[in-house]
């Protein structure tokens, strides 16, 4: 229950927008990657952005994460039928 609350109410003080990072676990390359996306996207370097992100997928196309954060990027780059597919 408390696990619930906590949820609902980080829900509303976060922006729906925000990359999501993990910690290193199974595969660290591919987390290394996906954090390098986002700090490329903090300053503004979409594209390379998006390549660090496919790079993070081609070392482990299971990571969530970085389908999102790659969806996000898309949209940024106004390509929103691919950040679309990204987000499924």
């Amino acid at each position: 229950m408390i696990l619930v609350v906590c949820l609902v109410v980080m829900s509303e003080c976060f922006p729906w927008s925000v990359p999501l990072a993990m910690l290193p676990m199974e595969k660290p390359t591919a987390v290394v990657l996906n954090l390098k996306g986002i700090d490329q996207s903090h300053v503004g370097e979409w594209e390379a952005a998006f390549e660090s992100l496919q790079s993070a997928l081609w070392v482990n196309s299971l990571l969530v994460e970085a389908y999102f954060n790659a969806a996000l990027i898309l949209y940024q780059l106004d390509r929103h039928q691919e950040a679309r597919q990204h987000f499924q």
